[in-house]
Formats: C-alpha cells, sequence, structure tokens
C-alpha cells in the first residue's frame, strides 16, 4: 500500500509549526499557570496539536492506493428438461424423488464452487428453478447461445445438462456444439429399454377441404418389437366411427406402416378427428395410441387478387404462402390492363399503386378490403393517411410491435427474430394513420423508437384496410427462413393480414374472434367488438364470456378493453370441445354470441419415451465433458469441481481511498476533543 497526496509534501512541516504555535500559544502563554499543572498543560498542549494537525493533514487530501483481489467464481448453466418425457418413462418416480430432494443439495454443493445458472428447456427456454415437466414438445435448439445473450458478458465455463434426450423439435444440440468452448456434463434420466409399441407416428391430410369433396387423410403407424399381430385403426368424430381399417405388424425392430383413409366434407366449419390404434398385448406405452388432427371444411373460396404497377419480389412472397391453401382463388394482373369490377374479389393486394391510374381509386371506393403495400405517402394523402411533411427520400429502419395491437396475433417467434429482422426502406416525413387505425408494427430509425406507422390497419365507410408503407417485405421472409429454417413466422403473418381483411362484418354490432382450435399447451386468445349506433367502436360495456367444457364445467372471463375493441387471455385449457357464450348489454339491449372450439391434445411427447442415452454420450465427447446416470448423481458434483478447466479466478484491482472518508479519523478527532474539553472541565474550565 502506497500514499499519495493532491499537494507538496512541504505543507505537513508548515501544518505542524502551525499546530505547535496554536497550541503552545493557548495553553503556555493564554492560560495562567495558577489554572493547570505543567504536566496537565504539557498534555492539554500534545491533545491540541494531534487535534489540528490531523484536521490539516485531512484537508490535504491524503489517499492510499492498494491491490486487491477479486474472486470470480466460474459460470455453470444447469440446463434441465422440462418436458412431460421425463416423467413419463419407468424412472418418473426416481425423477420425481430426485428433484424434490437431492436436486437442491446438489445445486448448493455447486454453488460452493461456482455461479449457477439454472434454466428449463422444453418449448421455450426459461431462466426459472422451478419444474413442471408438463411441456408438450423438447425444442433444445440455441441451448448454447440463448442463455449467453441473457447471462451478459459473463462468459459460461460448464453446463450440467439434465434430460432423457428425447428431442423432438428444432436443431438437435449436436449439430451445434462446433463452437462450444466449454464441457457439457449429462445427468441422463429415463429408460433405455425397448418395449413393445405401436403408435401414430404422423398424420397427414390437407388441412383446407371444400365441402361435399372427399378427401384422403394417411396415417402413419410406427411399431416396435411386435411380431405377427392386428391392429386395428379408426377415424372418429364426436363418438362416431367414421371409418376403420386392420392391419397385420410383423416386425421384431422398429417398423413405419402407411394406412390411407377417404373421408368426405360434410358440413363446414372445423372438424376435429381422433385417431385410435388398438392395444397390442404387453404394450406398456398406451398414452401414444391416440392422435387428433383438425380439418377445416370451406364453403366458399376466398378470392384475392394482386395488382401491381411494376413486378415485385414481395408478390412472389405473399402469394407462394397463399398459394400453400385451397382457400385462395388468386388472380394476378398489372394495374394498366385490369379491366374486371374489383368488388367480385374478397381482398385486393395492391403494391406499388401508381398515382396516374384510376384503378386504385376504383379499389378504395369498391368496398373491397385492400392490402396496400409500398405506396407514395401522396397517394394517400387525405384518404388513409395524414401526412404532415413530405421529402423525397427513403429511410431505412427496423421495427418494433406494438404491444396493444390486438385485431390478432403475430406468434410469440417475433420476440426471438426481431432483432435479426433485415432493414426496411420507408419513405422519409412526418405521417400518421388517418382516422380509427390499429398500428402493428412501429419505424426504429437509427435505434430510436417513433410513433411512424409502417404497418398499421384502418376502417372508413368502404371497407378495412392493411396499409405497409415499407419497400422489401420479402427480405422478412427469407430472413425467417435463415433463422428458422421455416418461414412460419412470416406464413402466420401473411395469413393473419389477410384472414383479417377478408372477414365479412355482419350487422351484428357485437362481435366476437374466436379460434376454431387451438393446441392444449398454447394459450387460448379471443378478441371482441361492439359497435354504437353511429357505427363507432366503444368499450363502455364489460364483455363476458363464458366456457362449458364436455363434462359442462363453467369457466367464466371478464374482456379487458382497448382504446377500441376488448382482448383476453383466457390461458392454457385442457384438451376437448368447449362451448362458448359470450355476452353484453348497452343501452338496455342485450348482445350474445354462441359457438364451439376444440382444443385439440398434443401427444409428441408421449410417442416415443425411449431415452435416447447415446446421444447425449456423444454430446459429452464432443464438448469434452463427461455422463453420469441418474443413480450417479452424487458423483458429479465431485466431478465439475475437479475440472481443472473451470476454476475460481483471481482478478487484482487497484483500488484508492482518501483518507477523509475513513471513519477511523473522524473517531481519533472526536476521542481527541473529548480528552480535551474533560481535562479542561476537570479543571475549571469550559
Amino acid at each position: 500500500m502506497k500514499t499519495y497526496s493532491e499537494y507538496s509534501y512541504w505543507w505537513i512541516l508548515l501544518i505542524a509549526v502551525i499546530s505547535f504555535v496554536i497550541a503552545y500559544f493557548q495553553y503556555q502563554f493564554k492560560i495562567k499557570n495558577s489554572v493547570f499543572s505543567k504536566v496537565t498543560k504539557l498534555v492539554l498542549t500534545i491533545l491540541r496539536f494531534c487535534l489540528l494537525f490531523i484536521i490539516g493533514i485531512l484537508l490535504l487530501n491524503f489517499y492510499s492506493k492498494f491491490f486487491k483481489n477479486e474472486y470470480i467464481k466460474p459460470v455453470l448453466l444447469v440446463a434441465v428438461d422440462n418436458s412431460q418425457s421425463m416423467i413419463k418413462a419407468k424412472d418418473s418416480l426416481d425423477v420425481k424423488k430426485f428433484f424434490s430432494l437431492k436436486f437442491p443439495d446438489v445445486i448448493q454443493q455447486l454453488q460452493n464452487h461456482f455461479d449457477v445458472q439454472i434454466m428449463t428447456f422444453g418449448e421455450k427456454i426459461l431462466f426459472q428453478d422451478s419444474f413442471s415437466f408438463n411441456e408438450a414438445k423438447t425444442n433444445p435448439e440455441n441451448i448454447f447461445f440463448e442463455p449467453q445473450q441473457v447471462i451478459g458478458n459473463k462468459p459460461i465455463n460448464a453446463m450440467l445438462l439434465i434430460s432423457d434426450g428425447i428431442f423432438n423439435e428444432g436443431v438437435h444440440p449436436i449439430a451445434e456444439t462446433d463452437n462450444v468452448t466449454y464441457p457439457v456434463y449429462v445427468l441422463a434420466t429415463g429408460d433405455t429399454n425397448t418395449y413393445k409399441d405401436v403408435f401414430v407416428k404422423k398424420i397427414l391430410c390437407n388441412k383446407n377441404v371444400f365441402i361435399g369433396n372427399d378427401f384422403i387423410t394417411e396415417v402413419l403407424i410406427q411399431s416396435s418389437s411386435i411380431s405377427n399381430e392386428k391392429v386395428k385403426i379408426k377415424i372418429s368424430e364426436s363418438n362416431n366411427v367414421l371409418a376403420e381399417k386392420e392391419i397385420i405388424i410383423n416386425s421384431d425392430k422398429n417398423s413405419l406402416e402407411s394406412v390411407q383413409f377417404q373421408l368426405h366434407a360434410q358440413t363446414g366449419g372445423y372438424h376435429t378427428y381422433k385417431v385410435q390404434v388398438s392395444v397390442v398385448k404387453d404394450e406398456v406405452n398406451t398414452l401414444n395410441n391416440t392422435a387428433y388432427f383438425v380439418v377445416n371444411v370451406i364453403e366458399n373460396k376466398t378470392k384475392i387478387l394482386f395488382l401491381y404497377s411494376a413486378p415485385h419480389p414481395d408478390i412472389s412472397a405473399i402469394k407462394q404462402v397463399l398459394n400453400t391453401s385451397p382457400q385462395y382463388e388468386i388472380d394476378v394482373a398489372s394495374d394498366d390492363i385490369f379491366t374486371k369490377e374489383v368488388s367480385k374479389y374478397d381482398v385486393v393486394v395492391y403494391h406499388s399503386p401508381n398515382s396516374n391510374s384510376n384503378i386504385f381509386q376504383k379499389c378504395l371506393n369498391s368496398g373491397t378490403p385492400v392490402f396496400i403495400i409500398n405506396p407514395s405517402l401522396n397517394i394517400l394523402q387525405n384518404k388513409l393517411l395524414v401526412v404532415k411533411q413530405i421529402v423525397p427520400q427513403y429511410n431505412e429502419i427496423e421495427t418494433f410491435v406494438n404491444t396493444g395491437f390486438s385485431a390478432f396475433s403475430i406468434t410469440d417467434e417475433y420476440s426471438q427474430i426481431q432483432n435479426d429482422l433485415p432493414i426496411i426502406l420507408a419513405p422519409y416525413g412526418n405521417y400518421a394513420p388517418a382516422g380509427e387505425s390499429q398500428i402493428l408494427f412501429y419505424q426504429k430509425i437509427n435505434n430510436v423508437l417513433t410513433d411512424l406507422p409502417l404497418l398499421y390497419f384502418t376502417q372508413t365507410s368502404f371497407g378495412k384496410y392493411a396499409v405497409f408503407l415499407g419497400d422489401g417485405l420479402w427480405h422478412w421472409k427469407m430472413a425467417n427462413y435463415q433463422m428458422k429454417q421455416n418461414a412460419q413466422w412470416f406464413e402466420h403473418l401473411v395469413t393473419q393480414i389477410i384472414r383479417y381483411l377478408s372477414v365479412k362484418r355482419d350487422k351484428n354490432p357485437f362481435k366476437v374472434y374466436v379460434p376454431a382450435t387451438t393446441f392444449e399447451n398454447e394459450p387460448l386468445q379471443i378478441t371482441a367488438e361492439l359497435l354504437n349506433e353511429s357505427m363507432q367502436f366503444i368499450t363502455e360495456p364489460d364483455v363476458f364470456i363464458q366456457l362449458y367444457d364436455e363434462n359442462n364445467h363453467e369457466y367464466k372471463y371478464v374482456f379487458n378493453k382497448s382504446t377500441s375493441n376488448y382482448f383476453l387471455n383466457a390461458g392454457v385449457l385442457p384438451s376437448g370441445e368447449y362451448k362458448y357464450k359470450a355476452y353484453t348489454q348497452y343501452k338496455g339491449k342485450d348482445y350474445s354470441q354462441t359457438g364451439k372450439i376444440h382444443i385439440v391434445p398434443q401427444s409428441i411427447e408421449k410417442n416415443n419415451l425411449v431415452a435416447q442415452h447415446h446421444l447425449l454420450k456423444l454430446l459429452t465427447q464432443k464438448t469434452s465433458g463427461q455422463f453420469f446416470n441418474l443413480k450417479d448423481a452424487n458423483k458429479i458434483t465431485e466431478s465439475i469441481a475437479k475440472d481443472e478447466n473451470i476454476k475460481t479466478i483471481v482478478v487484482q484491482n487497484e483500488t484508492f481511498q482518501y483518507w477523509i472518508d475513513n471513519q477511523w479519523w473522524f473517531i481519533i478527532i472526536v476521542c481527541l476533543a473529548i480528552a480535551e474539553w474533560t481535562i479542561r472541565r476537570w479543571n475549571g474550565i469550559v
């Protein structure tokens, strides 16, 4: 430790002289000799000198510099598989016992050596230390990279992975180990034995069919360790058997059989079908013998018209999405040669409308909903946009979502990819949507969040409109595919826009938008609208909804209110068919809407309960980790602690401390002052 001052050290001598002069004058000349004895005067002189000298020294801003060791524990990431398969296998009781009794002790032992961060993975990656084992999928994608973004600059030094190795969605973690720089220790659960099993592997059919048509459904039946046994497969709806077939399975190893059924679309709407495979003798896992699929029987096709002033990749990107569904009938034409009636179409997708063309004005006045992409600000001014300033140039912008948007959902995947979506070109200026509008995406310019719209929805007396003010929508599709190996988020966004526009408003001022089907592990989201006599959206009265399951058990909810509509997140509900009744009252009139909702079970975690320990061992080999079975859990903490590559780091930091900040100097000064005062008081002088 070294000592420094902000002033010259010659000041110390001057302060000593001044302190001595003041103390000597105070007690040797000013006070009479008869008051104090010589010894008392000497003591008082020394006390006064020390008091003044210390105060003077502190005023020189002396400080000490020393080095302090900081011990940084290495980060150990504990990743726990939170999916259903963890407690569905033969060792389910051992797994539950481990997490309730032994797991806290394991974490406590590890915390003696490491900075332990606990997370779970299943459908999502979450940092939490509670485990429900109820997630319907196991997606380990980004298990190595997403946690690092959450933890921050502190590097991960090792991972403890607790899993059965059954991964059924996303990229397998083995494929992502090339860039992993730390060892992965595995604590394996589950049963690796193969038992007799037959289950529904996959169901292939068109999700949308037209009423009155027949459609083919292909059921893939996978089996293991079954030899020369008959299996029945039947398809039913509402306990009515629609088709049934019998096959003979003769294979000691895994086999895959394809069984085709021809079904008839008799009535419109969503239909939930159940596929059941008979249970064979000595079959252990019977949870995967039943599966469900949903078919939307369409009564009429939705006619979509694509208009453009010049060919553009945006048109192709949107068209490719809609072409995957037989629900849509698509026409494409240049706006300078189009001669048909716009009113014959359900939705018009108009790219870069030309201000010199009369067809755009006809589209706006036709009553047909229009999805407008990359328009000029001038052509929308005083129609769908309030333009305060126009500059003939474009901004390179990013996007951020309006969390209050409630017309439809854009899926949770947007939050995962939003920071990586490519730049969009948007017109420079000052503008805002006209009339009653909802903005889905705002513009972010140079990392500054603005209130400029990028994608918004508005409604006039003529009809509905969606407006995308940017250029380069097709880049989103390509980026989505690059990041996720699919374009599901982009496809969902496009179909939701088209569906929102194509929904025809009936004369009932009270409308509830309920999804016909949703999966049992996904939250049920519902929106509602109420119009007054002037056809304006209002949210004054409360809106309620009652759900009734197949056992007539009631679930009752109250909708939340936004500025123009109602929205509700009913959470995750058990699978089955639900009847609903939504209702409200406004100015003495009762409004209601009834219907059905199908909560479809997901059996992906139940299909295969054979633990994949060989894949987990390969994962440890590629990362220089170690593999342990659940029964050896007590050994894993010792093994990780002995790893020479993940030891505590000692960092030597240079630290400064000013003497005036040290409380001991204050205590010394107070003690000196009290001692001097006490002696003076004892001798009769204050």
